[in-house]
């Protein structure tokens, strides 16, 4: 199962990647189905944020680094919610935060809207350091690949 996720064809062996797996009872927020039972065991953690959404969803966001602490010991709500959001609904959606730091470039598609990415990249203030990291994705004339040019407005 795993080979999928780690293997990549020697055709786009120029592209540099990193590639990480990360389990979905860790992540920060979870979109899912509104259900008693998780509103129930999210009332009992007042730092856990509900957010009502469309079509009988909703968003729960554990704060930054929650259940890191010693003292959670074995009581991991994180858990006890994922596995309550799973148990039947495969729709949900996991989110993860990442340092916005660790982004060093963004590389849209050859038929992507470079502009509208851009005009998103100036208006986050966490991803000012990437306005001049922006590429576009060309087919090359010659080579099986994919080159990139620098985007500028």
């Amino acid at each position: 199962m795993y080979t999928i996720f780690f293997t990549k064809s020697n055709d786009w062996i120029y592209e540099k990647e990193l590639r990480s797996i990360v389990k979905l009872n860790a992540a920060d927020s979870i979109i899912c189905r509104k259900d008693i039972h998780i509103l129930n065991v999210l009332h009992k953690e007042s730092q856990i944020e509900i957010k009502k959404l469309k079509n009988r969803k909703i968003q729960i966001t554990y704060p930054n680094e929650y259940e890191m602490r010693e003292d959670m010991g074995d009581e991991s709500i994180k858990n006890e919610i994922y596995m309550s959001t799973n148990y039947e609904n495969k729709d949900n959606i996991h989110l993860f935060r990442i340092n916005p730091e660790a982004i060093t470039g963004i590389y849209c598609g050859c038929r992507c809207d470079c502009e509208k990415v851009k005009e998103l990249v100036s208006g986050n203030n966490q991803l000012a350091h990437l306005n001049n990291a922006i590429y576009k994705m060309k087919i090359d004339d010659y080579k099986y690949e994919l080159d990139y040019i620098k985007f500028e407005l």
